[in-house]
């Protein structure tokens, strides 16, 4: 099977638009749900009786901040929210926990779209 052809290509264009648009709601409840979720891990970690609870705990909360951090990322493209400052408030605060400087972030992974 060969490369898309432009009336694929025009299809598939066509067909995600709607996934193209920041949505707040869509947004709100994955910020939301994803640092509710980190929090109770971080409570969960730091309460945590034994070192096996510890040990199970910590693969889901590593997950969740690669989670937060694909949320700066597209907070870095303007793509989380509506709002350029909503998505600059959003990826600076998502900072402080995945430790990766937003505002520096987002020019360098610019530069990297560009080349």
């Amino acid at each position: 099977m060969g490369p898309y052809s432009k009336t694929d290509e025009r299809h598939i264009l066509q067909r995600s638009k709607d996934f193209a648009q920041a949505s707040r709601g869509v947004a709100l409840f994955q910020v939301v749900s994803t640092m509710g979720l980190f929090g109770i891990g971080a409570l969960c970690l730091a309460f945590s009786p034994t070192w096996i609870t510890r040990a199970i705990a910590t693969p889901f909360f590593t997950a969740l901040v690669v989670r937060i951090f694909v949320l700066q990322h597209d907070a870095g493209h303007g793509s989380l929210w509506p709002s350029p400052a909503g998505n600059r408030q959003l990826g600076t605060a998502m900072s402080v926990v995945t430790g990766v400087p937003f505002r520096a972030w987002r020019e360098e992974h610019a530069w990297h779209h560009t080349h």
